[in-house]
């Protein structure tokens, strides 16, 4: 018996003693770790108590044209436009988990009544999923998963968040770009990776035969980054849309999942109508699974709001607009939203 009193009290001193360093941790260290691997959390500080509405999203949200050009994010437009206040929560490269993780920290006291939250057609892809930045990201989940935060810390310097070396994501990645294209509609290549490779050994020609290494790099970005089949089963971006979807609605939030715009006319010029159709397929996709304003879920379409004239970036196809495509996409977001 006296074996027995001696081991829960041993068990109880250790449980004191990591609930006592994990509390100090919490209010000291803790800071500085969260500003190194998970800074984006600091963003959701000022917002949590003054916003009824929190606007989650990437850098097409505050990509600025040029340094002299009006700083004004989408959210920003979103606020003016609206009689509720709207915070920003944003950071370059963020995609559904780390989303989740932070919505996750809302204080239950928070005023907050609706989520607005990024939806990318890219970032269902495996060129994203499994790009080198992938790492970072999942760290950054770790770091504020719920939990004693020791704990998470702990995990991290084990590197337990699915850490997955540069060389085997490079596999991972070629190994789903040879999975078949699946389509009810034809195309000129069974899978990305041999559209890829068609396109790069010059699929495009200039008027004299010549490779036209102008618009080759650029139209394989496209092929890269949209020829994929979105599995409804198994792809990791459409579990964590589930679970953004799950908690928003415990927490009695309206949920708009803002699916981005994306530049369907350069892909045409630039590959052909059959990508055009890939990329309408799956947004007609991500639309029909997560509409349901019944359940106060709404996906709001923003996939053919912004003109060719108003993206930025040509040399890789990406989500960023000027200011009049950003407050392109917000005039429709604040309809919805009104309505």
């Amino acid at each position: 018996m006296k074996v027995v009193k001696n081991i829960i009290i041993r068990l109880s001193f250790l449980v004191l003693l990591w609930a006592g360093l994990n509390y100090i941790y919490g209010n000291t260290l803790w800071y500085n770790d969260i500003d190194q691997h998970a800074d984006t959390l600091e963003n959701l500080w000022p917002e949590e108590d003054s916003s009824d509405i929190i606007y989650f999203g990437e850098s097409s949200n505050f990509y600025q044209e040029h340094p002299d050009t009006p700083k004004v994010r989408i959210s920003n437009y979103l606020d003016r436009m609206l009689p509720l206040r709207v915070g920003t929560v944003d950071n370059a490269g963020l995609v559904a988990s780390n989303y989740l993780h932070i919505m996750q920290h809302i204080p239950q006291k928070s005023k907050v009544k609706a989520v607005v939250v990024t939806m990318n057609l890219r970032s269902f892809g495996p060129t994203w999923m499994y790009d080198q930045n992938s790492n970072y990201l999942k760290m950054a989940d770790e770091m504020i998963a719920q939990g004693p935060k020791l704990l998470n810390r702990f995990f991290i310097a084990l590197k337990t968040y699915d850490y997955i070396a540069p060389e085997e994501l490079d596999e991972i990645r070629i190994t789903a770009w040879k999975k078949p294209l699946e389509f009810p509609f034809a195309l000129p290549y069974s899978n990305l990776y041999e559209w890829n490779a068609g396109l790069g050994n010059g699929g495009i020609l200039r008027e004299d035969g010549s490779w036209d290494m102008d618009k080759i790099p650029v139209a394989c970005h496209f092929v890269k980054n949209y020829a994929f089949t979105i599995d409804l089963q198994q792809n990791p971006r459409i579990r964590d849309f589930n679970e953004i979807v799950a908690y928003a609605q415990q927490r009695g939030w309206k949920l708009y999942l803002h699916l981005l715009s994306e530049n369907y006319e350069e892909a045409e010029k630039l590959v052909g109508a059959s990508l055009v159709n890939i990329m309408e397929y799956n947004a007609d996709l991500l639309i029909e699974r997560y509409n349901h304003p019944e359940q106060n879920v709404w996906v709001v379409n923003n996939f053919k709001t912004v003109p060719n004239s108003d993206f930025r970036d040509r040399t890789f196809p990406t989500e960023h607009y000027n200011n009049r495509g950003k407050r392109r996409c917000a005039k429709k977001l604040a309809e919805v939203i009104n309505h």
